[in-house]
């Protein structure tokens, strides 16, 4: 009996090192990062994506074949093969599968040159049965305080790959230097940034993969100013750091953003009455946006380019082909100065003014703005339809007079403080109509808004392959039709997401912070 008690105290200290957390690697990463990735079980996630049906529909699709014979694809492969000659060990997907440990995180300092640190939760004997544990004997070692590393070079290609093994931590990267600083450091390196430090502490939890970036210094790469798709600098300009968090429970998968403000800002205060607002979404609607306090000008972007540029209402659609153009006038032999090769001139009168509508609605203080827009099926199921409409929201009544001579021909209709802008009359009836309620964002947030993918994404891509197909040009005998963009790339993302069935998106600002919250609802 007393044998068994004085075993209890060892068992339970060795339990509760079991279950302690492994702390992160990061810590000692060496400072310059511009980018840290970290996962909290690499080689469970990495086995999950093996089995699922996304890499399936990922490698078989157009957008990755175009990948690969896209020029980043192809500098992206020749870099491989440079480290991989380096190494003498080939860098795929098999050596990647052996080195998937536990806890990983990886650092990006150099996003031309590929400077790259990479740090895995691994025991020594399993290391030591990889490919590239195996490398240690033909590879050059090396110590610095103690602790060895291995580097081996390729002088026709200048590039480095080294590695290491330290209490359980496979270190591995494509710069002697930062595997041996990491070996040495205890402290005192990226994670003492003043960015990454900033970062962090407006994060409530780490999720199982965090992504923290330093803003400020990946503006300053060509890489990234090149290759950066959303190519909105000027709207993270006045941000220096990022932090996302994913969080994965059954169904859906939640990602939390904070964007880190460069300087200390007055956040509004929220005064838009987001029940209201919400009642006016109606129960088919694709995407909904509803803004708080929303900036003038982007209210009048949204009524001119929505509503105003577009046709204000679905047009007939025609049965015949348009007539041709008959010419009345003919030329004479001294008339060198009439183009024959243009079309001819004709004045074009002076479209919406989005600024004078901008000045006329900051009259009118708006404290809400909610944006919905649905596509339908046209007669002969070709085309489709667009349903759009606005809400504009203010204290007070709107006046009708006002609204009819600053935006005619829009469809409009009045109900006390709300505005019903539509393409139609009938989106108007909708959305004044009694409409599912859904929940409100909370009282501090300044946008929340809506996709809804599963309802959407078939119509949109048999109307992208519309757009498409009349730019085909016929194939030569034995030649290849390379992926389109619109009718090939994006409908293949579009099969690699499938699961994703609807996605929203809350956004709550502080003095210094942006902090949004997008919420990946999944299919079974």
């Amino acid at each position: 009996m007393k044998r068994w008690l004085l075993a209890v105290p060892p068992a339970v200290w060795l339990l509760a090192q079991l279950a302690a957390p492994v702390p992160s690697p990061v810590a000692r990463f060496p400072r310059g990062a511009v980018a840290v990735l970290e996962m909290r079980d690499f080689g469970a996630l990495l086995k999950e994506w093996n089995a699922s049906q996304a890499k399936k529909e990922w490698l078989a699709g157009d957008a990755y074949k175009s990948f690969l014979v896209s020029r980043l694809g192809a500098r992206l492969d020749e870099a491989l093969g440079q480290f991989a000659s380096a190494a003498k060990v080939p860098l795929d997907s098999a050596l990647v599968e052996q080195l998937a440990g536990s806890r990983t995180a990886i650092g990006v300092y150099n996003i031309g040159d590929l400077e790259l640190l990479a740090v895995t939760r691994m025991p020594a004997a399993s290391f030591a049965l990889t490919a590239l544990g195996q490398r240690r004997a033909a590879m050059q070692p090396r110590s610095v305080e103690g602790s060895q590393y291995f580097v081996s070079s390729d002088p026709a290609t200048r590039r480095t790959f080294a590695f290491a093994i330290k209490d359980d931590w496979v270190v591995a990267g494509t710069s002697e230097t930062l595997v041996a600083e990491f070996l040495q450091r205890t402290g005192g390196g990226v994670a003492a940034e003043e960015w990454f430090t900033r970062a962090t502490a407006a994060s409530n939890a780490e999720g199982e993969v965090r992504l923290v970036a330093n803003l400020d210094a990946l503006y300053k790469s060509p890489q990234f100013r090149t290759y950066w798709l959303p190519r909105n600098r000027t709207e993270l300009a006045p941000y220096s750091a990022s932090i996302s968090d994913l969080d994965r429970a059954a169904g859906q998968w939640l990602e939390r953003r904070s964007l880190i403000r460069r300087q200390p800002s007055t956040a509004p205060a929220t005064t838009a009455d987001w029940p209201a607002l919400l009642r006016a979404v109606p129960a088919n609607a694709g995407l909904y946006r509803a803004w708080a306090n929303p900036d003038n000008a982007l209210a009048a972007r949204l009524i001119v380019t929505k509503l105003m540029q577009p046709a204000p209402a679905a047009g007939q659609v025609g049965e015949l082909a348009p007539p041709v153009a008959s010419f009345t006038e003919e030329g004479g032999e001294s008339d060198w100065e009439t183009r024959i090769d243009a079309q001819p001139y004709r004045e074009v009168t002076e479209g919406p003014n989005e600024g004078r509508i901008t000045r006329w609605l900051a009259g009118n203080r708006l404290k809400g703005l909610l944006h919905v827009q649905s596509t339908r099926d046209m007669p002969g199921n070709v085309w489709i339809g667009q349903e759009i409409g606005l809400l504009l929201q203010k204290d007070g009544v709107w006046d009708a007079d006002s609204v009819r001579a600053e935006l005619p021909d829009v469809a409009f209709l009045i109900d006390g403080g709300r505005l019903f802008l539509g393409n139609a009359p009938a989106i108007l009836n909708t959305m004044r109509g009694a409409n599912p309620a859904l929940p409100p964002p909370p009282a501090s947030a300044s946008l929340t808004a809506s996709f809804r993918v599963s309802a959407e994404r078939q119509r949109y891509a048999r109307w992208m392959a519309r757009i498409e197909q009349p730019h085909l040009r016929p194939l030569q005998p034995g030649e290849q039709r390379p992926p389109d963009f619109l009718d090939g790339i994006l409908p293949s993302l579009g099969r690699v997401v499938s699961r994703v069935a609807e996605q929203s998106v809350t956004a709550t600002e502080t003095a210094n912070t942006m902090n949004q919250a997008v919420l990946y609802r999944l299919t079974p």
